[in-house]
């Protein structure tokens, strides 16, 4: 189990790689509020760039933060120059927003 604040995951199992100045995640997956994330891509320390080739999300029911959309409004860290994310899909899924000026749901 890992924490961080008050988010848990568990079930964590990955296959990683480093060449060079790049670290390579070959498949990671982890259990996450009852459902389960993937992921594969690499992490390039020189250029600080994550590239996620492949992210899935399954059966996750999250309600964001009420300051999700002016955190992601925000320039990222020094340490991270750029996310790329090649593929995503969300299954059965729900992520939810409470903000009453931008309520949604986004099922999928």
């Amino acid at each position: 189990m890992i924490l961080y604040k008050n988010q848990h995951v568990t079930d964590v199992i990955a296959k990683l790689n480093q060449q060079d100045n790049l670290f390579n995640i070959d498949n990671l997956s982890l259990r996450y509020e009852k459902g389960l994330i993937k992921l594969a891509g690499q992490w390039n320390s020189e250029t600080k760039t994550l590239n996620i080739e492949d992210a899935t999300l399954s059966g996750i029911l999250y309600t964001l933060p009420e300051q999700w959309l002016s955190f992601f409004a925000k320039p990222i860290e020094q340490d991270v120059k750029s996310i790329n994310i090649k593929q995503l899909s969300l299954n059965q899924s729900i992520l939810i927003d409470i903000n009453p000026s931008f309520l949604f749901n986004l099922p999928a």
